[in-house]
This record gives structure tokens, C-alpha cells and sequence, in this order.
């Protein structure tokens, strides 16, 4: 993630909060003075003073106009995904994201499901590649990594079926 943080320095501005969209690939844990978060787009990155479980919390309420806890609960019960749950966001967007850990843990990052994110392997550990151009090392297993992503990729597919995702490039 270092690679991040230093691209995050350069270029991102500092927002107060955040509303995820179809173009967030990712949000991720930070600590520092100022903001709580990195979030990483198609085409920005910003540093949010909102937690990455709070910038999904929000999302949430204002996407779907229903609460975290409601859509988890939902989610986990209906299709045995009872930890680390995935979330869906958006259901008109399709906008669906799972967490790297338990969301009330401190390093847990939030990853959205996109065609332009693959995930690989460097010494053990998980890898998120963007389109194939940026790298993104994070600090989890490569397994559970999969499994997550795996986890996610089921959810949406029985959701939504039919969407562009799942349609060959």
C-alpha cells in the first residue's frame, strides 16, 4: 500500500465525507492527524476524515436509503454469509464491496468489485491490480483475499444476474 500513500500525497485533497459511486475501487485505513481514509477511484484518490466503515455506513443510508446494519443482517442471513459480510451499496448501480477483515477492525479495507480489478499474489500476500497498471500490496493473505473476493463475486451474480459485469469484454 505504500505505493498508494504516496501517490495519495501528490495529488488527493482532503474531504470532510464521501459517498461511494461506480467508480470507487477502494477504500483504505489510514492514521493520521487530519483524515482516516484513502479513498482510491477510476481517476482520483482522496483522503476522507470519515473511517472506511463510517464512508460505508453513510453510502448505505444515502444510496439505498436503508442502514449497514440492516443490509448486513439481510445479506447474512439470506445467503450464509455471516462474516465479512459483502455489501450491496447500491442495488441500482449494482455497487457491491467486501471488507479484507472484520469491518470493525482497524485495518480492514473496503474493495468494490469492478471489471478493471484482478487479484494476485506477492509473497504470500494479497495483490489488487487496476487494469493491470497500478499494484496495490495489501497487508492480508492472498487466501483470504480470494476467498473474499470469491464471497462477493457469488453474492452479486445471484443479484444480478444479467448485469454488464459479468458480459465479456
Amino acid at each position: 500500500m505504500k505505493n498508494i500513500h504516496k501517490q495519495a500525497e501528490e495529488e488527493a485533497p482532503i474531504i470532510d465525507s464521501y459517498i461511494t459511486n461506480k467508480n470507487t475501487y477502494m477504500l483504505l485505513p489510514v492514521r493520521a492527524i487530519d483524515y482516516y481514509s484513502i479513498v482510491v477511484e477510476k481517476e482520483s484518490i482522496y483522503y476522507v476524515k470519515q473511517t472506511p466503515l463510517e464512508i460505508i455506513r453513510h453510502s448505505c443510508q444515502r444510496l439505498g436509503l436503508t442502514s449497514y446494519e440492516a443490509r448486513r443482517k439481510i445479506i447474512a442471513e439470506e445467503y450464509s454469509l455471516r462474516y465479512k459480510t459483502p455489501i450491496v451499496l447500491s442495488q441500482l448501480e449494482e455497487i457491491c464491496a467486501f471488507p479484507t477483515a472484520s469491518p470493525a477492525h482497524e485495518d480492514c479495507c473496503w474493495i468494490f468489485q469492478h471489471k478493471d480489478i484482478m487479484i494476485g499474489e506477492a509473497a504470500n500476500k494479497g495483490v489488487l491490480f487496476i487494469n493491470w497498471e497500478k499494484q496495490i500490496n495489501l497487508d492480508i493473505s492472498h487466501h483470504t483475499l480470494k476467498a473474499q473476493f470469491e464471497r462477493a463475486f457469488k453474492l452479486r451474480y445471484t443479484l444480478f444476474p444479467y448485469s454488464a459485469y459479468f458480459k465479456p469484454f
